[in-house]
């Protein structure tokens, strides 16, 4: 089976999936949005460490999802170090 037919999954899909990654909590039976700068940092953290390992990436453009995990990781880092001067909790 050629590649473009075996996954609809695209570089917009994975954009998506990058701005709500860390985002969200299973709270009981219902899924929350609860934005925790730690738990976002570590999970962009994490992804971009996997992503520079990974080897297959499909019809996805690598730079742009890299860069884009990228920018929102100095986003939440950034944030959370002007809350930290604010005296608040991020």
């Amino acid at each position: 089976m050629p590649e473009e037919t075996m996954s609809q999954w695209d570089t917009r899909d994975e954009l998506k999936f990058l701005d709500g990654l860390g985002m969200y909590k299973w709270v009981g039976r219902k899924q929350a949005l609860l934005y925790s700068t730690p738990d976002r940092a570590a999970a962009l953290k994490k992804y971009l460490r996997a992503a520079r390992r990974r080897k297959c990436w499909g019809g996805l453009d690598k730079a742009m999802i890299i860069g884009h995990a990228t920018v929102e990781l100095d986003n939440v880092l950034a944030c959370k170090q002007r809350c930290a001067k604010a005296g608040g909790k991020s």
